[in-house]
């Protein structure tokens, strides 16, 4: 059986400090680079802990797709002017504008996943460098 572990306020305050960290460098206004600095000093820390406390590992896969999504949001953030502007749907137009939505975004798909891709791999490579444990790949395992 899995041992059992509490949070103690030690836990609670290293939260808060690295919590604060990272608001203060994404808030002050910095580049990019900078907060993709800091949220790959967060999650690095985030999935220590639960690697410290309870030996709990992201399987590869899993750390892809979270880090896929930290970038697109990341492009979002800083470059609002690649996607396309969310239409107004009305009971008439709904299905013309939704095609027309879609079309747009995937004509802007390509700069888009090319930012994302660039802020993917910057954090990928901090990351992996900083993990207490090995990511677990499995490549056509059978069971």
């Amino acid at each position: 059986m899995s041992e059992s572990y509490k949070l103690t306020w030690k836990d609670f305050w290293k939260f808060i400090i690295a919590l604060a960290a990272f608001g203060t460098v994404a808030l002050s206004g910095e580049g990019q680079l900078a907060v993709l600095g800091a949220v790959a000093i967060l999650l690095v820390w985030i999935l220590n802990f639960f690697f410290e406390k309870w030996k709990v590992q992201l399987h590869k896969n899993w750390l892809t797709g979270i880090l896929a999504v930290i970038a697109i949001v990341m492009v979002y953030i800083y470059q609002p002017e690649l996607f396309p502007i969310l239409p107004i749907f009305t009971s008439e137009t709904w299905f013309r504008e939704l095609t027309t939505f879609i079309g747009a975004l995937i004509v802007s798909a390509a700069p888009i996943i090319s930012s994302a891709t660039l802020a993917y791999n910057i954090l990928l490579e901090q990351i992996l460098a900083k993990l207490q444990y090995q990511i677990e790949v499995r490549l056509l395992k059978r069971s």
